[in-house]
C-alpha cells in the first residue's frame, strides 16, 4: 500500500503500528523519500480491509489524499509489524 498526502511527520507509522498489532497482522510501514508513505501488511483479509480503512482515517494530523494496493507475495515466518527506516 502506497499512501499519499500529509502522511509523513504526523504518526501515522506508529498509529498503523499500533492498529496492526491489534489485529495481529504482520508486516512494515516506511517513510518514502517523496513525502509517501509504503506500508506492507499481510493477514486474514477482513482484517486486512479494517486496517485499510483505519489507516486511511489516519491519526488525528494525517490526511491522505490517495492510496493504491498492490497484492505481494506472502513473508512467511513473519511475526510482528514494524517501522522501518
Amino acid at each position: 500500500m502506497i499512501i499519499s498526502g500529509r502522511v509523513q511527520g504526523v504518526g501515522l507509522r506508529y498509529f498503523a503500528r499500533d492498529i496492526a498489532s491489534e489485529m495481529n497482522l504482520t508486516g512494515s510501514i516506511k517513510n518514502l523519500h517523496d513525502g509517501r508513505v509504503e506500508i506492507e501488511v499481510q493477514g486474514d483479509s477482513d482484517l486486512l480491509t479494517m486496517f485499510v480503512e483505519k489507516v486511511r482515517v489516519g491519526p488525528q494530523l494525517s490526511r491522505v489524499t490517495s492510496y493504491t494496493i498492490s497484492d505481494m507475495s506472502i513473508v512467511e515466518n513473519e511475526s510482528e509489524f514494524i517501522v522501518r527506516y
